[in-house]
């Protein structure tokens, strides 16, 4: 089965007024950063994100099927619950794929489905490869915005989902070259992505079309743009 099939949108989505999705992730600062990056893909009114602390999506197929279900099941009875005071209309999911491209397509397919097997409404998969450090390399304005003093980077000609060790990568890229800016420039860390992901909403950076390309984060657009088209 195919992941553009993987959902029948129209026949699941339901419409209601104010539209809530939940979000889970490995960590608080992906979430968010998710979050962000939503609301830049999206400014309709009426949607509306909430990031979910548990349970970690560990829905690999590497991981034990028992394991795979209960979190999903568990990702279910927690839209349940929400549901009693707005309808969810949707999941997105985040997991990195520790892996590159196109390790993303089998990781996606694997999370929609349990969670869609787990009758969750609309699951989306976002699932960077190799990290989602990999897609920050596709906004170099936002990463300019965040820290002035970090290097330039330029990927326009990259697949960045192709790139191992993503967030290495990224963390030596934007090293200034002179040492003695280095000496007083900090260091990116993981909480970094929150800003990042803030500064790609703000310049309206989402639908520029001069970038470096990532399939993964092509796909996590075009599935939660499905989603988003549905509900209106």
């Amino acid at each position: 089965m195919s992941s553009g099939s993987l959902v029948p949108w129209e026949e699941c989505l339901s419409k209601v007024s104010q539209k809530l999705i939940l979000v889970f992730g490995e960590s608080d600062n992906d979430r968010r950063a998710i979050i962000e990056l939503c609301s830049a893909l999206r400014s309709d009114a009426g949607i509306h994100f909430k990031p979910m602390r548990d349970p970690p999506v560990l829905l690999k197929k590497s991981e034990r099927p028992e394991k795979r279900r209960k979190t999903a099941e568990a990702i279910s009875t927690l839209v349940k619950i929400n549901s009693k005071k707005s309808p969810v209309a949707s999941v997105v999911a985040h997991r990195d794929c520790d892996k590159i491209e196109p390790s993303h397509e089998e990781l996606s397919e694997s999370i929609e489905r349990g969670l869609y097997d787990a009758g969750v409404p609309n699951p989306v998969a976002a699932a960077p490869a190799y990290e989602i450090e990999a897609w920050w390399l596709l906004f170099p304005e936002a990463l300019a915005a965040t820290c002035a003093n970090w290097e330039k980077v330029d990927m326009r000609s990259r697949q960045v989902g192709s790139i191992e060790n993503a967030k290495e990568f990224l963390c030596e890229a934007l090293r200034p070259k002179d040492k003695a800016k280095r000496m007083k420039c900090k260091e990116y860390v993981e909480s970094d992505s929150i800003k990042i992901a803030q500064n790609i909403r703000k310049l309206n950076l989402t639908s520029k079309l001069d970038r470096g390309r990532s399939r993964s984060f092509d796909r996590f657009v075009e599935r939660f743009n499905s989603v988003c088209d549905a509900l209106e």
